[in-house]
């Protein structure tokens, strides 16, 4: 009998049981997966190469923002922006969304976030266009702290329009250091007066060899204190070395224009400055504060009066800021969490004191002032004040030089300042670059 089936079966038996082509079928069914899978690992790792990236430029910026001097939101997200921009060009692989910066003002921490965009070069044959990656970079911006005395001339030259400068450029230093805020535990500035002698307050009166408020008459004393001898002028010794004789200017009789005694009442010259037993005495020094609004009134009572003795008011400075007597707010030389400045101002060569004006006593040379200038500046480098000067006014190269030496020759910390702008420039330029010692990354 005839299968009349086997016409039928036996080519689907033979399609069935041939195995010829079956690698090249299972070949093209495994090549969708081992496509999408090449593909995922070749854009994944193109992205892994722009996160790096995007984090390098996140990190350039953190740290941009966190040594910039400024609280303005705008102003760091400007500065974050740039400093991205420089360290991820456009060039570069991937497209970036802008930066996101936000800052923790209690506990300092920046934080900088962006992501990128990046077109697949594989991926997308299976409806994958980009793959987006984010990064993200933290920086904690700590402030340390910061001691600064102003020694400021406020001798007879500085009357007038000189002086109203010198108030405005300082009290822009005191704005750049504060910022918004009002008070500090971690700034403190003090300001020295200072003329032919220095006041020291009249609250200071522990701090004199002795008073006899009777030899002031028709007055009383106004704490301007003589310059302490056996080269202690030029020292921050405390007070348990030596203390300060009472500045005590002489009458100097009738045809004197410092003719005092037996007059009643106080004492003012033409100007406005005093004369009298405490002839050409500046305002009092004000200590180290912390209080942004005492700084300022500090310095709007200054008036100017007398001959020029740079020296004492950078010693004055120094024993301000120094953590020996009579002021004890400074921290000590070794505390790493504080650093010190003095910043010396003057419009004029140091000049001849006289009785009648000088906490000498008596005459003193120009060189000797200048030596002893020279001798306080670098006492106070030798402990780690950082020392600046500034030259107010078409001064003699002398007097220039002499300015520049007291930083140790340091040219960026020494400012020559012929015109009130440039005197505005230098108290900026100083408190900018204070400012920027106060932050650590």
């Amino acid at each position: 009998m005839v299968d009349v089936t086997k016409p039928i079966t036996r080519p689907l038996t033979q399609l069935f049981t041939n195995r010829n082509g079956a690698v090249a079928i299972i070949f093209a069914l495994a090549l969708v997966p081992l496509t999408v899978a090449s593909g995922l690992a070749v854009d994944l790792g193109r992205a892994y190469l722009i996160k790096n990236r995007l984090s390098y430029a996140l990190d350039a910026a953190g740290l941009a923002v966190g040594s910039t001097v400024s609280d303005d939101a705008q102003t760091l997200q400007s500065v974050a922006q740039s400093f991205f921009d420089a360290n991820y060009p456009a060039s570069e692989l991937g497209i970036p969304a802008i930066p996101t910066l936000t800052i923790n003002d209690e506990t300092g921490l920046i934080t900088v976030t962006a992501t990128a965009d990046v077109n697949t070069l594989l991926m997308q044959h299976v409806g994958i266009d980009t793959i987006t990656v984010e990064a993200s970079s933290q920086i904690t911006r700590e402030t340390t702290g910061l001691e600064v005395v102003m020694a400021l001339d406020n001798t007879g030259s500085m009357f007038g329009s000189k002086l109203r400068d010198l108030k405005t450029a300082s009290k822009t230093l005191v704005d750049i250091l504060f910022g918004d805020d009002e008070q500090s535990d971690k700034l403190f500035i003090g300001v020295v007066p200072f003329a032919a002698t220095v006041n020291i307050g009249t609250n200071n009166e522990a701090l004199l060899t002795s008073l006899d408020q009777s030899e002031y008459t028709p007055s009383r004393w106004n704490a301007c204190v003589d310059a302490r001898g056996n080269g202690r002028d030029q020292t921050d010794d405390p007070t348990s070395t030596a203390r300060w004789r009472p500045y005590l200017a002489p009458d100097g009789g009738t045809r004197s224009r410092n003719n005092w005694k037996g007059v009643r009442g106080r004492v003012f010259g033409a100007r406005g400055e005093i004369r009298g037993p405490n002839n050409d005495c500046p305002v009092a020094l004000l200590p180290l504060t912390g209080v942004k609004a005492t700084i300022k009134a500090k310095i709007d009572q200054m008036a100017a009066r007398g001959p020029t003795h740079v020296n004492l008011g950078a010693v004055w400075a120094w024993r301000v800021v120094s953590p020996n007597e009579p002021f004890t707010q400074g921290r000590p030389y070794s505390d790493e969490e504080f650093n010190k400045a003095v910043i010396i101002m003057t419009d004029g060569a140091n000049t001849r004191g006289s009785s009648t004006s000088s906490a000498y006593g008596g005459s003193v040379s120009s060189r000797t002032l200048n030596t002893r200038l020279r001798t306080v500046c670098s006492r106070m480098r030798d402990n780690g004040i950082l020392v600046y000067t500034i030259a107010f006014g078409n001064l003699r190269s002398s007097v220039r030089n002499l300015m520049r030496e007291c930083t140790g020759n340091n040219d960026s910390r020494f400012f020559s300042s012929p015109t009130s702008q440039e005197l505005q420039n230098a108290f900026e330029a100083i408190g900018a670059e204070l400012s920027k010692l106060r932050i650590s990354k």
